[in-house]
């Protein structure tokens, strides 16, 4: 019998791209990763005996196909098996039901059974027989041997093996010059010395600086390790379609892959807003005669660069591409992985180095004739269930026809996400075939269809609209039911009739002083029932109300009676003094009235409303809000959006005449405002928050005391609140700040919960989104009543759903302006280019620009993203801080927490996290930080995790951000100081390091691959490791503990897991034994640890 063991072959080389496989094959649990399974339709009376010699000929002529790769000291070594070791495996299937799917099922089960790489051969061949005429041949290979041009080889050469063998002829094809592993052993001696040199000046110039990580919008956070799992998406195009390109490709004198490649790169980068975009390509080490009949894995891979410039047409991008492509074909043949080391690219075990996606043009003549009543044509891969990078987009030329594949991973997108994927960057190729001279940023990704949905449908919010002013509302509740409280402040109780009497003569004693519309009034007084009234008493009179929050700096308050010049500015007790004095310090002339003090002149005026009120077009307020200069900028509402914001509120928050709201917010917010009249103007009770509760147990307390139903709160605050009853409670609104999870499970059940979402600008409150528990993270909803919401890109043009763009908002609360300031209105006030798609639209209507980056979801709802201001990118990552917050906020111990970037003491940026403990939880920093590394990538871990007591906060109760303590107040202070190994373990695993890469010392801080290490490198560091520790050391933990002192704990762990292992008698004879031997290993390389 013959020996079918493999021998250690006499040449033992590894091209490059098969060593970095060799070395992805030990980094990872699925062994099955780089399997593929080629199908093959057979047509005709086939003879399964020659065709299984056939393939035994093809393997005989390539001694890959017959190759395996074993270990030696952490290096690879080529090994061959015999012949014999293949045989053709034979499914019949014939008259079976179903029998289609039980191949199906088959061909994926032979997909996932893994290859090892030390057992050639790494190739399996089944044959599945449905009936006399009708065969499948299903080819499984690992691809260190195999590569898509291979495949072509491989149909061509069973073409014509298979018709000799059939009529008692040899082989017709003539012997091979070469095999794979002389084309591995000449790459090896071509890439070195000054040629070596010339390749790497190249690439380190073309991908010199900060490389982008691909930020495409995904339906889940990025795991903290990569994972494999994938799909595949599959449209087939048809043959006039694949003509269009090609006619294009050959107009513009390109190849149909740089074709599109430009139109990827370009719908990438549409996709993440990133104009820096690279994208791997396979680039075939096939350039003569020899090389392109061997079959091998004869392939390296290229990462082309592409800057996209959006206001360039797409004719010349695609000119920029082309001469890309030319320069990187020319230096193609530099080994990747290499390069990657070369690079220095920060390891991160949540993404692949360099690029995060690929494009793949297969070039495969879909099928032969191999008898004259007998063909084979390719029909594609068996789909895998497995994705080796966030995406990869592949054009595949089928038997039945030309298929153009979106292979993505399942744990960052949904199938439905991929599909819409696919879709939009068909519509962009169309466009980009059709019309090349269009600019990049206006290359449709939507059809006609989609883009009306986005635009007219999703928007659809018209009603019988009613224009007027919302204190009319408060006053039919007055004359309707008088001795209904109203408002209540401490012990003060005051009805709807009081309330309305008193604001009216207000009113007319405001009339007397020169009030009338579009004039403002500066109100400057406590919390307390009389502001209410003063509110009230101004939008009677006719005039603009202007709060003056006395919590504010005097410089602030100066500044806005400066810039909005009221006519009249209303005070109180303990406000009057101040007032004074900040406008005889700046000289400035203003009537003041303490109206408090002045009861004869009230109770002189009329209890009736006055006659002439302020017209729905007439301003209502101004609310000053924090300007980008330093200055506060005022901004202007009329009362028409103010009055429709009422009526929405009061509808989509579920207040009644019944209900009891609690007034929360600082009078100089907006939103107290709307608290105030959306209340009154429902018939309800409004219950003013006393000044010292804010927040917490206290704020329970008045809650359950006063049997509020209705709470309007910054999310923050709302985290504050202790998980009790309170049964009154019917509605919870969550406004202002970012709204988690956490907080909707928490408040939702068996109430109202709503995330509400509006700029001052767009009065207050645009979007609602009803929330429900366990409904993963809230969204903001949809616009309200007579209000539209867009998410365009630059070109304001609207983004498909799942694509980050800014957030446009439109209708009836689009506010006039800001005061005084025409250039910036202009600049964040524009026409709405959709006026047009809304009939009830006025003449000059406008859109808001919010400055707020957010994304459509599938069902029309509006998930915010960030301020744009407030990006924030780290070693090239793009990082949102609301991801890590809510995981922060998943630990049972964390109330809530925040996550800034901060300026770093050593240059750039780093993330900070601040965290309020559960009651009566100590917090540990480093339990936190190994809670986020199981489920963060690396780079979003902050490098300083601060516990506090509580949240600073603003005069709104929202989180001040600016007021956290640095980390080095704190001793938070980070350095890169050398520390020396402590343990006997860092001090092995120092030396070993020091070793490979001829280094005097190692800091048991230093990053291995941040040092100059490379994945061969750390194949051979693990290797010595495993024989120095006598212990199995997985490749893998280099990568996923990349410094000594996190390496040495998990080689101990290894180390505790195999004496627990052993029994008592061994582990006796393993104390017993003598470890001098190790010592000395130890101590004569500490010269390279100190």
């Amino acid at each position: 019998m013959a020996d079918r063991s493999p021998t250690e072959a006499s040449v033992p080389g590894l091209s490059f791209a098969q060593e970095r496989l060799w070395i992805i094959d030990r980094l990872v649990d699925d062994k099955a990763l780089y399997n593929a399974s080629m199908i093959f339709n057979l047509r005709g009376p086939l003879n399964a005996a020659l065709l299984e010699q056939s393939i035994v000929e093809v393997m005989r002529r390539h001694d890959v196909l017959r190759t395996g790769f074993v270990d030696r000291q952490g290096e690879a070594v080529r090994i061959e098996a015999a012949l014999q070791a293949f045989s053709l495996t034979i499914e019949d299937l014939s008259g079976q039901a179903h029998a289609a799917a039980l191949a199906r099922e088959h061909q994926r089960a032979t997909l996932d059974r893994p290859f090892d790489l030390a057992l050639p051969p790494l190739l399996r061949a089944t044959l599945y027989r449905f009936d006399a005429g009708a065969h499948q041949l299903v080819l499984t290979v690992h691809h260190i041997i195999f590569d898509g041009a291979s495949i072509d080889i491989f149909l061509q050469e069973l073409g014509a093996i298979y018709p000799a063998l059939s009529s008692g002829q040899p082989s017709p094809l003539p012997a091979l010059r070469l095999q794979s592993h002389d084309v591995a052993a000449a790459e090896r001696l071509r890439i070195r010395g000054d040629h070596h040199g010339r390749l790497l000046e190249f690439w380190s110039a073309e991908l010199a600086g900060e490389l982008p990580v691909l930020a495409l919008p995904s339906d889940r956070p990025r795991p903290a390790v990569q994972t494999y799992r994938g799909a595949t998406l599959a449209m087939p195009v048809s043959a006039a379609w694949m003509e269009r390109l090609e006619q294009a490709s050959r107009r513009e004198r390109v190849t149909p892959f740089m074709y599109l490649l430009a139109a990827y790169a370009i719908w990438l980068s549409r996709y993440t807003g990133q104009q820096d975009i690279v994208i791997g390509a396979p680039f075939a080490l096939r350039t003569d005669k020899d090389t392109r009949d061997l079959i091998g894995f004869l392939v390296n891979t290229v990462a082309m660069r592409i800057k996209v410039d959006s206001r360039v047409s797409f004719r010349q991008l695609l000119r920029d591409v082309r001469t890309r492509c030319i320069h990187a074909y020319a230096h193609g043949e530099f080994p990747f992985g290499e390069l990657v080391g070369a690079l220095g690219v920060q390891r991160e075990l949540a993404h692949s180095p360099v690029f995060q996606t690929m494009l793949v043009v297969q070039n495969v003549r879909p099928s032969v004739q191999i008898a004259p009543d007998v063909s084979i044509g390719y029909a594609g891969e068996v789909p895998t269930d497995r994705a080796r990078f966030d995406i990869a987009l592949v054009l595949d030329p089928l038997e039945s026809g030309v298929t153009l594949s979106l292979e993505y991973n399942i744990d960052l997108f949904d199938a439905s996400t991929a599909q819409r994927m696919l879709a939009h960057f068909d519509v962009l190729l169309s466009a980009a075939v059709d019309r090349p001279d269009t600019p990049a940023n206006a290359l449709p990704l939507l059809d006609a269809t989609e883009r009306d949905r986005v635009i007219r449908r999703w928007n659809e919010t018209d009603r019988d609209r009613i224009d007027g002013v919302a204190h009319t509302l408060f006053e039919a509740h007055a004359r309707s039911h008088p001795e209904a409280i109203a408002l209540v402040s401490g012990h003060a109780t005051w009805t709807y009739g009081e309330l309305d009497r008193r604001a009216n003569q207000l009113a007319h004693a405001l009339r007397q002083r020169g009030v009338r519309p579009e004039v403002p009034v500066g109100v400057l007084l406590e919390r307390s029932p009389e502001l209410v009234c003063a509110m009230l008493a101004i939008f009677k009179a006719g005039g603009v109300y202007l709060p003056l929050d006395p919590g504010y700096p005097d410089e602030r308050i100066a500044f806005m009676i400066e810039d909005a010049r009221p006519g009249l500015v209303v005070t109180g007790q303990g406000t009057r003094g101040r007032i004074d004095a900040l406008l005889a310090a700046r000289a400035r002339a203003s009537a003041v009235w303490d109206w408090q003090a002045d009861g004869a002149a009230l109770e002189s005026q009329p209890t009736g409303a006055p006659s002439q009120g302020p017209a729905p077009s007439d301003l209502a307020y101004i609310i000053y809000t924090s300007g980008s200069t330093g200055k506060p900028k005022g901004v202007e509402v009329t009362h028409d959006a103010f009055f429709n914001l009422v009526k929405a509120k009061i509808e989509g928050f579920g207040v009644y005449a019944h209900s009891c709201v609690l007034q929360f917010v600082s009078f100089g917010f907006d939103v107290s405002v709307s608290d105030v009249c959306m209340t009154l103007a429902a018939g309800a009770r409004l219950l003013l928050r006393p000044a010292d509760v804010v927040g917490g147990e206290p704020l329970a307390r008045l809650l359950r005391e006063h049997g509020v139903s209705v709470i309007v709160l910054p999310a923050s605050v709302l985290a504050t609140i202790p998980p009790e009853p309170l049964p009154a409670l019917a509605s919870v609104i969550a406004g202002g700040e970012a709204c988690s999870a956490e907080l909707v499970d928490r408040w939702a059940e068996g109430r109202r919960f709503i995330n509400a979402f509006g700029p001052t600008e767009a009065t207050i409150c645009t979007t609602m989104a009803r929330c429900v528990p366990h409904g993963g993270k809230p969204s903001i909803g949809r616009p309200i009543p007579h209000a539209q919401a867009y998410v365009l890109d630059a070109n304001l043009e609207p983004v498909p759903p799942g694509v980050t763009g800014e957030l446009y908002i439109g209708g009836a609360g689009v506010a006039r302006g800001y005061l005084g300031r025409p250039a910036l209105t202009a600049e964040r006030f524009i026409p709405d280019p959709f006026a047009a798609q809304h009939p009830g639209a006025p003449a000059g209507a406008r859109l808001y620009r919010t400055g707020d980056h957010a994304r459509y979801l599938p069902d029309g709802s509006i998930a915010f993203v960030e301020r744009i201001d407030d990006q924030v990118k780290i070693r090239g990552f793009r990082i949102e801080l609301g991801e890590i917050e809510a995981v922060l906020r998943q630990h049972p111990h964390v109330q809530d927490a925040v996550v800034t970037a901060r300026a770093h003491s050593i240059g750039g940026k780093q993330l900070v996290a601040y965290v309020v403990a559960q009651h009566g939880v100590a917090i540990e920093d480093q339990a936190l930080a190994s809670h986020l590394r199981t489920r963060l990538p690396e780079h979003m871990v902050p490098a300083a995790i601060i516990p506090l007591a509580e949240f600073p906060r603003t005069a709104n109760g929202k989180i001040d951000r600016l007021a956290l303590p640095s980390p080095e107040a704190l001793g938070h202070a980070a350095t890169r100081e050398y520390v020396a190994p402590g343990t006997l373990t860092e001090q092995i695993l120092a030396a070993l390091v020091g070793e490979v890469l001829s280094l005097d010392r190692v800091s048991v801080e230093d990053d291995f691959f941040t040092l100059g290490g490379q994945s061969i490198l750390a194949a051979q560091v693990m290797a010595r490791a495993s024989e120095r520790f006598e212990v199995p050391l997985s490749l893998r933990l280099l990568f996923e503990s990349p410094t000594i002192a996190a390496l040495a704990l998990r080689v101990e762990d290894a180390l505790i897991a195999q004496i627990e292992a052993m029994d008592a008698a061994d582990v006796a004879q393993a104390l017993a034994q003598d470890d001098s031997e190790t010592l000395a290993d130890t101590s004569a390389g500490q010269g390279n640890t100190e």
